[in-house]
């Protein structure tokens, strides 16, 4: 089995080609989180949308990524500062 390279050492197109091998393996079922507590969230009202993104600011000022279902797939945040 090949070593991994730590991911301070990838370059821009290493991360983004393995952030893309996970995202569709999550995508498929082939792979689940385990232990992150995520909860799928969808605001049928203004109030509801507006919590929700509230709780997106929340988790990501505290150091979360937080999964964005865009019609082309997942977009993934997180505070990169």
């Amino acid at each position: 089995m090949a070593e991994k390279t730590p991911v301070e050492q990838l370059t821009y197109k290493q991360a983004s080609q393995e952030l893309e091998l996970i995202i569709r393996s999550l995508e498929s079922g082939d792979m689940e989180l385990e232990g992150s507590g995520a909860t799928p969230a969808v605001g049928s009202t203004r109030e509801t949308s507006d919590a929700i993104i509230d709780r997106c600011v929340e988790l990501l000022a505290s150091g979360g990524i937080v999964a964005i279902k865009g019609l082309g797939g997942f977009h993934l945040a997180c505070n990169a500062a």
